[in-house]
């Protein structure tokens, strides 16, 4: 984990972040955690809090990287009813994360608002 905080530093003056937001994968917010106080979280928190939807996609600016991915995505498995898009990783990761098979996962990606999802 400390890998991926000292990178950010790093690179704190450039355009850009280990780890990336957005609800439609249009709109990216950059989560700057450089410090490594959790600020991943209250992103994603805030994220949710404050759209309309159940989908949250992850991208780092770092492929050989993943490591704010990883962590992001093991915090958003722990809520319940949201659904994560981080092509960076391999499927049954994050279906794992999730709690589901890579089947499920893979319906609940076709159609998000789905009755396969609330079920799930």
């Amino acid at each position: 984990m400390l890998g991926w905080l000292k990178r950010d530093r790093q690179n704190s003056g450039q355009d850009n972040a280990l780890l990336w937001i957005s609800t439609n994968e249009k709109d990216w917010q950059k989560v700057d955690d450089s410090l490594g106080a959790g600020e991943y979280k209250n992103a994603i928190d805030r994220l949710l809090r404050e759209s309309d939807t159940d989908v949250v996609h992850l991208f780092s600016s770092y492929p050989d990287n993943l490591e704010s991915v990883k962590a992001a995505l093991d915090y958003i498995g722990h809520i319940c009813g949201v659904l994560v898009v981080a092509k960076q990783l391999p499927e049954s990761l994050v279906a794992e994360k999730m709690g589901v098979d890579v089947e499920f996962y893979r319906e609940c990606l076709q159609d998000p608002d789905g009755p396969v999802w609330e079920v799930g």
